[in-house]
């Protein structure tokens, strides 16, 4: 109890530093949200300012922010004028969610599947077109990838609508395959490696001298070995996929939280950006608490730290 209050105590005082970095950063990025091409005279420019709080110092302005980032009142957008910025997220969250859990759920089972067939194949040409598979998988960039599945699937077969321009379920398969590809050739390159790494230990020996079935062996003896490292890669990349993928969600049209980031951080519309900012500290906080808590269910000598 005493470590999980020092770890929520570290992860606010992140939190902290995270969301301060980006205000004075976002203040100190040359020009402003209401900089226009054409000048606006100095009484409605003043009067802008006002409203916004903008015309205050920069310390009044910092606190005035961490006050109410710690009641979670972001205010009202500067770009989208007078929407609440908490409509906003409320809006945006629930696509990168949607998108993000289930491209991690297609990608952490099919990756750690190809690399246990990878890591104990018998078949050289299998080995080496699953090592083929893994490279491309990481070294492609999403618009590549997702181009390249829209030409296949939508121009060629016209299986699967090119955007979420069509309401369905069939209008999510491939965004969820384009932004899973990356994470399952991480994950399956991983498997690979540590399982080649564990088969060669002396506990597997033994276990290959009992008799035991080769699926016991590989399953319950050494892929329950692989699970710490794979923990350790899943949280840092599950945050990096829920916290939304901009190049996926402009190619597809999705409204998600990472298209408004961008967004935010062009127009400079610094509630919305101070909101997102934080959401996405907490998710990444969020999956590395978890990360390390359940590698203590597969290694008793892991502690969360």
């Amino acid at each position: 109890m005493k470590k999980i209050l020092i770890l929520l105590g570290s992860s606010l005082v992140s939190l902290w530093v995270l969301v301060s970095l980006t205000f004075v950063l976002a203040r100190l990025a040359p020009g402003g949200p209401f900089d226009t091409e054409k000048m606006l005279p100095y009484e409605v420019q003043k009067n802008i300012n006002v409203r916004y709080g903008l015309d205050l110092p920069l310390t009044s302005q910092y606190f005035r922010f961490l006050g109410q980032t710690a009641h979670l009142d972001f205010g009202t957008s500067f770009q989208y004028l007078e929407k609440p910025v908490a409509e906003i997220i409320q809006e945006s969250v629930p696509t990168s969610l949607t998108l993000g859990i289930a491209s991690l759920l297609f990608a952490i089972p099919l990756g750690i599947w190809f690399g246990v067939i990878a890591g104990t194949t018998r078949y050289p040409w299998l080995a080496r077109a699953l090592e083929l598979q893994s490279m491309a998988g990481v070294s492609l960039p999403s618009f590549l990838i997702g181009g390249y599945l829209v030409w296949v699937f939508s121009v060629k077969l016209n299986l699967f609508p090119p955007a979420l321009a069509e309401e369905g379920l069939l209008s999510w398969v491939l965004p969820i395959l384009t932004l899973a590809i990356r994470p399952m050739a991480l994950i399956q390159r991983l498997t690979r490696a540590t399982l080649t790494n564990i088969l060669k230990t002396d506990f597997i020996r033994t276990a290959h001298a009992k008799g035991l079935a080769l699926n016991v062996i590989y399953f319950r003896h050494a892929l329950k070995n692989c699970a710490v490292p794979l923990l350790a890669v899943l949280g840092p990349l599950a945050s990096q996929i829920l916290v939304g993928s901009f190049v996926v969600e402009t190619l597809f049209q999705l409204p998600g939280i990472g298209r408004q980031f961008v967004s935010s951080v062009l127009n400079r519309d610094y509630p919305v950006l101070i909101a997102v900012t934080l959401y996405f500290g907490i998710i990444i906080q969020i999956c590395h608490f978890l990360a390390d808590f359940f590698s203590g269910f597969f290694d008793p000598r892991f502690e969360v730290n």
